[in-house]
This record gives C-alpha cells, sequence and structure tokens, in this order.
C-alpha cells in the first residue's frame, strides 16, 4: 500500500468537504421549501379569517341585527351597539391589514387579496361605517386611514355591504 502525501490528504479532504456542502445545500433547499408551504398555508388560513369575519359579522343573531343596522345607520344605535360595531370594524380592519401585509410580502396571491380588498372597501362603504370611521379617524394608524381612503376610492362604483343584508322589502 502506497503511503499518502499530505497534499493527497488535502485533495481527499476538499472532496468530502464539497460532499458536505452540497448535501447541506440540498438539506437547506428541502426545508426552505417546506417553510415556504407552511407560510403559505398560514397565510391562506389568515386570509380566510377576514372573510369569516366579514360574513359571520358578530357571530350570533343579536349581534349580527346589531351589526347590520350599524352598517345602515351609526347614529341610531346605543352606545354599547356602537363599541360592538367598533370592535367588529376594528377586528376586521386588523384582519384585512394582515392580509395587506401578506400580499405585498409575496405569501398572498393577486387575485384573492383584491376580492379581500373589493370586501374591505363594501364594508366602509357602508354609511354606518362611514360615520363611524370619521369618529374614530384620529385613532386609526396613519397606514390604516390611506389604505381605507383608497379603497373607498377605488371600488366607489360598487355597492357598500350595507345593501347585501337589505333582504326583506322595505327593509330599513
Amino acid at each position: 500500500m502506497k503511503k499518502l502525501k499530505l497534499s493527497d490528504w488535502t485533495s481527499i479532504a476538499e472532496i468530502i468537504g464539497m460532499v458536505a456542502v452540497i448535501i447541506s445545500l440540498i438539506f437547506v433547499g428541502f426545508e426552505i421549501r417546506q417553510n415556504t408551504a407552511q407560510v403559505e398555508a398560514a397565510s391562506m388560513k389568515s386570509s380566510y379569517n377576514f372573510i369569516d369575519l366579514v360574513y359571520k359579522l358578530g357571530g350570533d343573531p343579536a349581534s349580527n341585527e346589531i351589526i347590520i343596522r350599524a352598517l345602515n345607520d351609526f347614529d341610531d344605535l346605543t352606545i354599547g351597539e356602537k363599541a360592538l360595531f367598533d370592535s367588529y370594524i376594528t377586528t376586521i380592519g386588523m384582519e384585512f391589514d394582515v392580509a395587506h401585509d401578506l400580499y405585498q410580502r409575496g405569501f398572498l396571491d393577486e387575485e384573492l387579496y383584491l376580492t379581500y380588498e373589493e370586501l374591505w372597501a363594501r364594508v366602509m362603504m357602508s354609511p354606518g361605517s362611514k360615520e363611524m370611521f370619521e369618529i374614530t379617524r384620529q385613532g386609526a394608524p396613519p397606514e390604516i386611514q390611506r389604505m381605507t381612503d383608497m379603497v373607498i376610492v377605488k371600488y366607489a362604483h360598487l355597492d357598500p355591504l350595507s345593501e347585501y343584508y337589505k333582504f326583506e322589502p322595505g327593509y330599513k
């Protein structure tokens, strides 16, 4: 058996090092792919929360009735009903903000995001939402104020969400 020189050992170590680097890169690639899939799944779930919140309203018939009335006329509510409606708008506003952030980061499909944007606009174009937003505007973060103003202008040609809930003839 031939005795290996130091240069031979160096070459063997370089080859082993290259193989280790390639294996590490493949492993990192699989991890990134798996992590991206998990982030996308979490993003979808989070963004679906927005639609779920909008259409489930308050979650129970009494709260639903208050929110539907509030979408039409904020001033017609008691102080407790106004607080409930404010909570509803704030919650869906935060969910829309999450969807907007996910979209900007590339984790939410544009078509899906535009659906959420339109829905947020329809909520905020409802007369009661407009009234409440003008009262509470100062407390909203500037980014939410800008986004809300932008979507209201962009979707002004559509009916507000309050029109969706007018199921009964002569609804008041």
